[in-house]
């Protein structure tokens, strides 16, 4: 008994195609790519797969996101654990302020750098060998930084990181979603930006867990080099995408790739509507989420002794002083070793900082901003970025959206404390709470819902 097909996505006629078939020929043609294509013609087993045929989350798929989300567990560590390597770092370097500024900054414009030049890779030599390349940067970058002898060692070290850093978070979310069924897509990308948090919380317990090594800033940066080595020898024995595949004219592998992926034996209906996205054009739509973050990398100083000449001491950015809470006045002193504060009544506390009774307000608010970040953008900027590009520029699309990313993060961490001066720290986070609302604007009214819609159909949402 044949059932109806349902409405299509858009009922609207559909524009000129950009790109003609001719610009789509595949490189690598095999004996079975004709009928494969034939294939292509079949309506009806597009838009009605069989109960039978409906794509499973199989042991594979899962195997595939949890190899290839390493990246984002990387991706967060070591964007994470320079803060309490730092403090090590200081110390047995001597580093001034501008050497610590540089060790923090040269990684993110290197992952900038890395995102950029990721389109270009993953286009040419594809999604898996992309996010290789990415592994071997990490493990290459975390071993320099291990055997770092000089400031000019760790620099390299962190440039080398942040190329992996950038390859990865351009490349392992487009990987997922080209490789899971609509059905699943969301949550398999989403867990990208999950493992990223994970890589953070990873690293504050490592650094813990060293700071009271000696030269425990290695094992901090070092020993990212097992996570990173265990996602390269893994990627080695997963498939590449099979939107990949199929754009290269690899019909026979990627009908193969996507059998084991879906857990289905006919697999017709998806490679019909790959092949159609790919050989009937694209429509070029690019909507760009960006999450402007920015890391804070601080200590809270200790005690130490007094120093008596406080315009000296409030000049430096070491400083701190303590006072009581019968008087705004206070001594100034440097964190050294000692506490020559012994009054009961005395509290050690930061410059600017006020005392107040509702001072856990602001420790909430951030927690309940974390909390919305990583739940929201912070996850679902990977995730629709990786969905809403056709398959002809996505990997030049994504490349683009994730070094604006990257660039953004830069922007914010070298302009930040000169907006707190202007328009005073107040005047800062409201200027982000702005641009945040525009954007909140924006995604609500402009951005269509691609939940469970296949990626080839998604560019229709668009039209």
């Amino acid at each position: 008994m044949s059932t109806p097909s349902p409405e299509p996505l858009i009922t609207t006629p559909s524009p000129e195609p950009l790109m003609t078939t001719s610009l789509m020929e595949p490189e690598h043609q095999n004996s079975d790519s004709s009928s494969i294509q034939a294939s292509f013609t079949d309506e009806a087993s597009l838009l009605n797969p069989t109960s039978s045929n409906k794509p499973k989350l199989t042991l594979f798929l899962v195997l595939l996101c949890g190899v290839s989300t390493i990246g984002g567990f990387l991706f967060g560590y070591d964007t994470g654990v320079v803060s309490g390597a730092l403090i090590k770092l200081k110390q047995d370097f001597n580093l001034s302020p501008e050497q610590e500024e540089w060790i923090v900054g040269i990684a993110v414009a290197a992952a900038a750098l890395g995102a950029g030049l990721g389109g270009a890779i993953s286009n040419t030599l594809g999604r898996k060998p992309t996010i290789i390349l990415s592994s071997i940067f990490f493990t290459l970058g975390s071993a320099l930084l291990f055997s770092a002898k000089t400031f000019t060692m760790l620099i390299i070290g962190r440039v080398v990181l942040g190329l992996g850093v950038g390859l990865a978070s351009m490349v392992v979310p487009p990987y997922i979603a080209e490789s899971s069924p609509a059905a699943y897509r969301g949550k398999l990308v989403t867990a990208f930006g999950a493992t990223v948090c994970w890589g953070q919380f990873t690293a504050s317990l490592v650094d813990g867990a060293f700071s009271t090594v000696h030269e425990g800033w290695r094992w901090m940066l070092g020993i990212a080099t097992v996570p990173s080595i265990i996602m390269g020898l893994g990627m080695l024995l997963l498939p590449e995408s099979a939107r990949f595949l199929i754009q290269k004219g690899k019909f026979k592998e990627a009908e193969a790739t996507l059998q084991k992926i879906s857990g289905c034996d006919d697999v017709s209906a998806e490679l019909k509507e790959i092949g159609l996205a790919l050989l009937g054009g694209a429509y070029f739509s690019i909507s760009k989420t960006t999450a402007l973050v920015t890391s804070t990398n601080s200590t809270c100083p200790g005690s130490g002794t007094v120093i008596l000449n406080c315009g000296a001491c409030v000049s430096n950015s070491d400083c701190v002083f303590c006072s009581t809470d019968k008087s705004s006045e206070g001594r100034c002193i440097l964190p050294t070793v000692s506490d020559n504060c012994t009054e009961p009544d005395i509290k050690y506390r930061a410059q600017d900082v006020c005392y107040s009774p509702y001072s856990w307000t602001i420790i909430a608010a951030m927690v309940f901003y974390i909390a919305m970040f990583a739940t929201g953008i912070g996850t679902l900027a990977w995730t629709i970025n990786s969905e809403i590009y056709p398959m002809w520029v996505r990997g030049y699309a994504l490349s683009i959206s994730t070094m604006t990313n990257w660039l953004f993060n830069l922007l914010i961490a070298f302009t930040f404390l000169d907006l707190t001066r202007i328009l005073t720290k107040y005047g800062a986070f409201w200027l982000y709470t702005g641009i945040t609302v525009v954007g909140w604007i924006i995604f609500y009214f402009k951005l269509p819902e691609t939940r469970g819609v296949p990626l080839e159909r998604v560019e229709q949402l668009f039209s």
